[in-house]
């Protein structure tokens, strides 16, 4: 079954996220994080991408950028394939390095872009890893100290300059930002759910099921929320299945 086509935003900017497959860590050591940010900074310049913050952490990345060229798929495709391959050839590894394909959000007005710029640079303290402010491998020293990928004009000129820019950081995310929660979070709650309606938290479990079992956990799935998108990937089902049972219902 094809993959649905990507919404492009109308303002070119996004919340680009992915993580490791099954939780595979992605930076075991200084020099990989550096790597990476070496190869994020070459292709930023080779397809015209602009970062406002990013946080990578042990295991996914956070980014906040625009797309003026409309290269967002290709920038990551080359991205992170690149990476993958330093990632394998130094520890000896093969295979997927990222799961699936990276996330694309869609940011259209200013007051999301700022929550969402919170959130990026938070993410550090909220993982209990460090505080915002003392965390390496985010956007957060750019904006303080030295421009090495960010442009900063956008968020200083929305903050009021950047005088503003630790106290703007330190306040409180919106609850809004419930809406794009980070991978690990996504998939805790995905688990929670197939647990309490399945009985298991592999999802593929389903796919073994009696008919009649299997198409009662799909429609209770579906009343708990869950997107059609989220139970495919889970499950291995395809969504045109998921959509009939669900319409059946």
């Amino acid at each position: 079954m094809p993959r649905p086509n990507r919404i492009k935003s109308a303002t070119g900017y996004y919340h680009i996220y992915n993580r490791g497959v099954g939780k595979q860590i992605l930076f075991e050591s200084t020099k990989d994080f550096l790597c990476f940010l070496k190869l994020m900074k070459e292709k930023a310049e080779e397809y015209n991408i602009e970062f406002l913050a990013y946080c990578l952490m042990e295991n996914h990345f956070h980014f906040l950028l625009n797309d003026f060229n409309g290269h967002l798929a290709e920038f990551m495709r080359d991205l992170c394939s690149k990476y993958a391959i330093y990632f394998n050839k130094k520890y000896d590894r093969t295979g997927h390095l990222f799961e699936d394909r990276y996330h694309s959000i869609c940011v259209e007005n200013e007051s999301y872009l700022l929550v969402l710029f919170r959130y990026i640079l938070q993410n550090p303290e909220k993982a209990g890893i460090a505080k915002t402010e003392n965390y390496r491998w985010s956007s957060y020293p750019e904006h303080k100290w030295k421009h090495f990928l960010v442009n900063t004009s956008l968020i200083d000129s929305l903050i009021g300059g950047p005088d503003h820019f630790e106290e703007f950081v330190r306040l409180p995310v919106e609850e809004s930002v419930k809406d794009f929660p980070d991978p690990d979070e996504v998939s805790a709650v995905i688990e929670r759910v197939f647990l309490r309606v399945t009985g298991s938290k592999d999802g593929t479990e389903l796919q073994k099921m009696p008919l009649e079992q299997r198409n009662n956990c799909i429609r209770n799935l579906r009343k708990l929320h869950l997107s059609y998108r989220a139970i495919e990937r889970k499950t291995g089902i395809s969504r045109r299945i998921i959509t009939r049972i669900c319409k059946e219902d």
